[in-house]
């Protein structure tokens, strides 16, 4: 499984145990066991943790990428944006190129409303 080799690559490098990470995580001591013989991955909760941890984006664990680096942003998975991302799953490439755009238009305007509201 693409998570586990991943996290097992970034717990040598860090030179640290499994068990250190669960420990440092406050993560169950079987959790590797749960996961590798159910085929599954942690909740999103624990994925962040994880990810966080390392300093790696959630993407990189989940093997979706292979850049390391977590995105440069302030995006968290509130409730509005869970929602806005399972709505968006069944969206054409150009549905999400349009929502975007709007999202772009959204925040120029606010940056207009604060920049006139500064003078």
């Amino acid at each position: 499984m693409i998570f586990l080799k991943k996290l097992d690559n970034l717990i040598s490098e860090k030179k640290i145990t499994r068990n250190k990470m669960l420990k440092d995580l406050s993560l169950g001591t079987n959790s590797f066991v749960n996961w590798q013989e159910r085929n599954t991955i942690p909740s999103g909760e624990t994925l962040s943790k994880i990810a966080d941890y390392f300093n790696v984006s959630v993407d990189y664990l989940l093997g979706k990428t292979n850049n390391p680096a977590p995105p440069d942003s302030d995006i968290t998975f509130d409730d509005f944006t869970f929602a806005f991302y399972e709505e968006s799953k069944t969206l054409t490439e150009e549905d999400k190129e349009n929502l975007l755009d709007m999202a772009r238009i959204f925040n120029q305007r606010r940056k207009e409303r604060q920049r006139k509201d500064g003078e």
